[in-house]
């Protein structure tokens, strides 16, 4: 495979398509500097995927875009195209020409493409991966990466073997490896952790899911029997309600009647309106004509004083005009004077011009006849120089192999002094070596006896780790437990007060009245006392609706607050004032026989304020309150108790003269006594909860810094146990080492006494060159002084001709000059006699306009004094219209006056007739109020079935047997059952089956995760030992290769390239070690720069022994050595280039000599390179 063409269009500094085809072996590429030839170079890297902008020399990427010059726009697009010979199938495509190609646009947007099909840069970056050709492989070689490979960063050394021994896509798909390892084993350990806590939840779900069945099939049971008593009770209500409404549209007829009535009177009261409607719209007729007349009056006087104004205004402007005439006409004659010296001044000058460029042209022929003359003996003492240059060169040549040659000498010399200083250098190494390898033996054994002591330790803090975690694991089901409780009492709180904030179970017009906060309002009376909760049912049922009463301290407070409730539109509330209960008559306490029969009296078994007692015995000082139902008979029956009640503590209540109640307890929870003390209760409960869950918290957080605490001590285990490893591994290599040094000093010394030997050879053979090279150089030396002499002579007459060339410049000069200013004098006359005409012509054009205006302004004067006449005529007849009209009006206005008093005597008569339909409308209302009262009663049952059940209750039917009282015990019972089964978790049924399957779906992830990580440990151990044996092999022949290479430059020399033993060849430095002949160091900063340049391209040529790259790109890389150097590198190459293509950046003849075809690069145009190409078999130019 070969680099056959390269096509380069807006890239940089060329801004037209350029091609460049490579048909030889060796091509270079000239140029003075500065003028585009290492763009070729970036091109080519460009156009494999650079994609660093610092390697391209610029700062960002699209800098790459041709810019612009001096006479060229700026580009839109850059394009490099790439062909490759593709026939022995390098390139793993099916193509015998492959062609990549890149193009870039200024808008950012890139596009990559093969053989004109559109890839992506992947598909270009696989494609030439492991060829030798990437963009930071070894196919392009710079000046600096010379010095890169020599420096101390071994990265560089190590990325050019690796591409040799093709383990770069190793080293991919292991990084790529290893990110997914890291990837898997964090998802393993964040799966580990949700298990964990997923397993927790299922177990605390699980004991929570008994409970939860119970409690949903109680509450079914209520659900059913609680439907069927509320549509029994909504069916009664129903009932109720139809007689009410039949009632209702009686009193609707009625009203309808006295509608007509009304409607009669209001029909009179109408035409009256009308009449007076219409007596009010022919005022205001009258009223407008007459505004309507003033308004013409007024602007009829208005146009005459217009008309005397605008009459003088033209009398004035005729005036002006007259005198403006008379100034233009002077003007005039002035400029037709002027415009007649001004063109007699131009055919004078017009004569100057003429005579004047005759002249110009006779000497500027003359100037250039003298100039070919000139330029013919410059060429000749060029060709003079050129052959000087030639002479010089084979001096410079025979006079470096002469130097170069006594240098060999001398360095054989010095290589023979410097055998016998390694020769007593390795004898001592073979002394040392004997006594420290003893030494570190002992060492190792020791580390290793400290190394196993601890890693029991590390083992008894590992267990310790796991037994914090499990106490750990406890307190956390700890907390989580008192979290849910506390979370639990929170919501029942919530409830509470909210309760109280909606004020549920008070009527709406007491909810009004409490958001209004009435003067004097003291509250609800079941938020003012409190009592046991044994207590509490017959308290409530002794209170009845009672205990939603508005307290108010007077009565006339109570007053105000009944008249703000009708205001509203009426709303059920109770009020009760302290004044009036506290003059109420209190029964006083009855003597009853069997007192151990009874609890006590209600209003002392009740807690309040003093201030509200005067209520609270007005309304429980005649209740009792005993056991059960049987208590409370007995206790009748046996006693006189007149006026008494008797209340039992589920709620029945019984009084003496035969009632018996029954009321709703089935809640106790939504009963309105107690609330704010029951909210106390709640909230001491809540705070000893928290305070208990604070603890726990405060224990786990003690558990888990015991628990970093020791992680901390295994850390700290684990890096000793390291760095003991690490001692080992480092005691075992420096034994390695020692035994490694004993064998390389016996190697030594043998091989030094074979190199002794081939030196004395070597040194006969140069002098004897040496003898030879002297009588060419004196010949040459000769041949030199000859041709200095007539070049001298040539200078010397070229220099006279250049004085005499410089004289006739000067004189053409003057004569352009003077030519120049007569034709710019001439057009200075020809732009005066112009503006001079035009000037002339819009002067008359002036006269003309003003003389026509004055006779516009005569006429329109006449017109005016007409119109003035002809307005003050039809003035005099508005004027005797008008007092015509101002009669008609005050009659008008009379006639209106009398309408309206007997309008207001007919509204008088309808107001009466109204009073009496108004008293048969109170009526109707109140009856509204009830049929309200009962709809709202219906409404509340139905949105609270709704709103518990989602059911319509009157979808239901009715069951006409049920014994209510029965269903209402049952359902107490049942929530009795519910209350006993405490906090239910109903949605733990749902939750349990949903962490369940998370829980088998999260072990059955864990499973693959792991059977993951296996495979990927396996995959990375492959592609290690892969890499690693390839690396291996390479490194081995690359070594070998190397130590050729030098020698070829360096004749006698000696170089190496060595890995650390006992480290991992993939990451270990690669360390060069270099010795020129006659040089006794093999430290790389103290070579030259030509050493340097030399040491590296040996380097180079080493590799490509291994896998030679198709092609390679010198640029500049000769430039530090010197001829000598310079032709061992021609020689060497062409050796190479029978297997690589080389394309040279070079400013050396010698190279140039080397190479089969050259470009040439100018820049001819400032900021644009241009290709000047050339091929040595015919020595023919093309320009591209």
């Amino acid at each position: 495979m070969i680099l056959s063409k390269l096509t380069v269009q807006g890239f940089k500094s060329f801004a037209k398509r350029v091609d460049l085809k490579f048909d030889g072996k060796i091509t270079a590429v000239v140029g003075p500097n500065g003028c585009g030839k290492t763009n070729i170079v970036d091109a080519i890297r460009w156009g494999l995927g650079e994609q660093r902008p610092s390697i391209l020399r610029t700062d960002r990427m699209e800098n790459v875009i041709f810019g612009g010059a001096q006479s060229s726009k700026p580009l839109g697009m850059a394009e490099v195209s790439i062909t490759f010979d593709n026939t022995d199938q390098l390139l793993p495509i099916d193509y015998s020409e492959v062609t990549i190609t890149r193009r870039l646009y200024r808008s950012g947007e890139s596009e990559y493409l093969i053989n004109k099909n559109r890839v992506r840069l992947k598909d270009i970056n696989d494609l030439i991966m492991d060829t030798g050709i990437g963009a930071d492989a070894y196919s392009v070689i710079e000046l600096k990466m010379i010095e890169d490979i020599l420096s101390d960063r071994a990265e560089d050394r190590r990325r050019l073997m690796e591409e040799a021994a093709g383990v770069t896509k190793y080293k991919h798909r292991l990084r790529a490896a290893m990110r997914k390892l890291d990837a898997t084993q964090n998802d393993l350990l964040r799966v580990n952790d949700i298990i964990s806590e997923v397993e927790r939840s299922v177990a605390s779900l699980k004991r929570q899911v008994g409970r939860a069945r119970r409690y949903k099939e109680y509450q079914e049971l209520v659900q059913e029997l609680e439907i069927k008593t509320s549509s029994h009770i909504y069916t009664n209500l129903k009932k109720e309600i139809e007689p009410l409404q039949k009632e209702l549209e009686q009193l609707k007829q009625q009203k309808d009647g006295s509608s007509t009535e009304i409607t009669k009177e209001e029909a009179d009261l109408e035409s009256i309106r009308l009449t007076l409607t219409e007596q009010e719209r022919d005022l205001v007729r009258i009223r407008e004509s007459m505004s309507q007349l003033i308004e013409t009056i007024h602007k009829r006087e208005s146009d005459i004083r217009v008309g005397k104004e605008r009459a003088s205004s033209l009398r004035e402007r005729i005036t002006r005009y007259s005198r403006e005439i008379e100034d233009l006409k002077k003007r005039l004659e002035d400029q037709e004077n002027h415009l007649v010296v001004t063109g007699r001044n131009r055919e004078v000058l017009q004569v100057k011009i003429t005579s004047s460029s005759r002249i110009f042209e006779n000497k500027k022929k003359e100037l250039e006849v003298f100039q070919q003359g000139l330029n013919l003996k410059r060429l000749t003492l060029n060709d003079k120089k050129k052959a000087v240059i030639e002479c010089l060169e084979q001096i410079n040549s025979l006079s470096s192999s002469e130097t170069n040659l006594q240098t060999k000498i001398d360095n054989f010399q010095g290589r023979m002094e410097r055998l016998d200083e390694e020769d007593q250098k390795y004898r001592s190494i073979l002394k040392s070596s004997e006594s420290q390898s003893g030494k570190v033996r002992s060492i190792i054994d020791s580390l290793n006896s400290e190394y196993s002591g601890l890693k029991d330790h590390f083992e008894s803090l590992r267990n310790d780790e796991k037994r914090l975690i499990s106490e750990i694991d406890k307190l956390r089901e700890r907390f989580f437990d008192s979290r849910s409780r506390l979370e639990l009492i929170e919501g029942r709180l919530d409830f509470y007060k909210n309760m109280l904030d909606n004020q549920e179970g008070v009527s709406d017009g007491a909810k009004w009245l409490i958001k209004q906060n009435t003067p004097g309002l003291i509250g609800i009376l079941a938020d003012l006392i409190n009592v046991k909760n044994e207590y509490k049912q017959a308290v409530s049922a002794g209170l009845g609706e009672a205990s939603g009463y508005i307290l108010v301290e007077r009565m006339s407070q109570a007053f105000v607050a009944l008249e703000k409730l009708k205001q509203r539109g009426g709303g059920r509330a109770s009020i009760i004032s302290l004044d009036s209960a506290g003059k109420a008559p209190v029964m006083s306490k009855v003597k009853i026989k069997n007192p151990d029969k009874i609890i006590g009296w209600a209003h002392e078994l009740v807690t309040y304020d003093k201030k509200i007692e005067p209520v609270v015995k007005y309304l429980l000082n005649d209740l009792v309150i005993v056991e059960d139902i049987e208590s409370a008979r007995e206790l009748i029956d046996n006693n006189d108790l007149q006026g008494i009640r008797v209340a039992t503590l589920d709620g029945e209540v019984v009084s003496t003269w035969g009632s018996l109640q029954v009321n709703d307890t089935r809640d106790k929870e939504h009963s309105l006594i107690g609330r704010m003390h029951r909210i106390e209760e709640l909230e001491k409960e809540a705070g000893s909860i928290k305070k208990k869950v604070e603890e726990l918290k405060k224990q786990i957080e003690e558990k888990e810094k015991h628990i970093e605490k020791t992680r901390e001590m295994l850390s700290k285990s684990e890096q000793e146990a390291y760095l003991l490893q690490d001692k080992i591994k480092k005691n075992e290599y420096e034994f390695s080492q020692i035994e490694f040094e004993t064998k390389k000093a016996d190697d030594g010394i043998k091989a030094n006494a074979d190199e002794r030997q081939k030196l004395l050879k070597e040194i006969e053979t140069s002098k004897a060159a040496i003898e030879d090279i002297r009588p060419q150089i004196e010949a040459l030396m000769e041949k030199r002084e000859k041709i200095d002499l007539e070049s001298a002579r040539i200078q010397s007459e070229i220099e006279r001709l250049e004085e005499e060339e410089h004289t006739k410049e000067e004189d053409v000069h003057k004569l352009n000059l003077g030519l120049v200013r007569l034709k710019g004098e001439a057009k200075n006359l020809d732009y005066d006699i112009e503006r001079s005409k035009n000037l002339i012509e819009e002067i008359r054009n002036t006269i003309e306009q003003r003389f026509s205006e004055i006779n516009e302004s005569e006429k329109e004067i006449e017109e005016l004094e007409k119109s003035r006449e002809d307005t003050g005529k039809l003035l005099e007849q508005n004027f005797a219209e008008k007092d015509e009209k101002d009669k008609l009006l005050e009659q008008s206005e009379a006639k209106y006056q009398e309408l309206q008093q007997e309008l207001q005597q007919k509204e008088r008569e309808v107001r009466e007739v109204r009073r009496g339909r108004e008293q048969i409308a109170e009526t109707l209302h109140s009856l509204e109020l009830r049929i309200a009262e009962l709809s709202h009663d219906m409404k509340n049952i139905k949105e609270r079935i709704m709103e518990s059940y989602e059911i319509d209750i009157e979808k239901v039917k009715p069951d006409e047997n049920l014994d209510v009282e029965k269903a209402e015990e049952e359902v107490v019972e049942l929530k009795r059952k519910m209350k006993g089964l405490g906090a239910v978790n109903l949605m733990a049924l749902v939750e349990y089956d949903e962490q369940k399957e998370r829980l088998d779906f999260l072990v059955q992830q864990r499973e693959d995760l792991l059977s993951a990580e296996e495979t990927l440990n396996e995959t990375i151990k492959k592609i290690n030992r892969t890499a690693r044996t390839r690396f291996t092999e390479v490194f081995s022949e690359v070594r070998k290769n190397f130590k050729d290479t030098f020698g070829r430059f360096f004749q006698g020399g000696e170089a190496d390239l060595r890995l650390p033993e006992g480290e991992d060849p993939l990451e270990a430095q690669i360390e060069i070690l270099a010795r020129p002949s006659g040089k006794h160091s093999r430290d790389l900063s103290l070579l030259s720069g030509g050493e340097r340049a030399l040491t590296a391209i040996s380097l180079l040529f080493a590799l490509y022994l291994v896998k030679p790259s198709p092609f390679c790109i010198l640029d500049e890389i000769d430039a530090p050595l010197d001829d000598a150097n310079v032709e061992r590198f021609t020689r060497v190459l062409k050796e190479f280039a029978e297997k690589t293509q080389f394309i040279i950046v070079t400013h050396n003849r010698m190279t140039m000599k080397a190479a089969q075809a050259l470009y040439g690069v100018t820049m001819e145009e400032k900021g644009v390179s241009k290709i000047v190409s050339v091929k040595f078999d015919d020595r023919v130019p093309a320009e591209a």
